[in-house]
């Protein structure tokens, strides 16, 4: 487990998410589903980026597949460590029209 004083520097191509919050309700609404039911989200922030990396920089919201990476217990929650190349995609912003 790390610690409170303590951070995840990534090494080489690899990247530490913030895992996004899964959804704990239907889609009607009606119903709150447990934790243990919930499908583990598959989008996140990008907390630190190892040296290697290019195209993703910290502050990224980005999309990765169902099985990338460890998850790593940290501070009652989980953080992702995965490789830049398990990353699908970059959420970027669309402009107001």
């Amino acid at each position: 487990m790390i610690r409170a004083n303590e951070t995840l520097q990534p090494l080489g191509d690899r990247v530490v998410i913030e895992l996004d919050e899964a959804d704990k309700t239907s889609a009607s609404g009606n119903v709150v589903i447990p934790d243990t039911a919930a499908d583990v989200p598959f989008t996140g922030v990008a907390l630190n980026v190892g040296p290697d990396v290019k195209s993703v920089k910290i502050g990224h919201r980005v999309v990765f597949g169902k099985y990338s990476g460890s998850r790593v217990p940290f501070e009652g929650g989980q953080l992702l460590l995965c490789r830049e190349e398990e990353i699908f995609a970059i959420v970027v912003m669309l402009p107001h029209r």
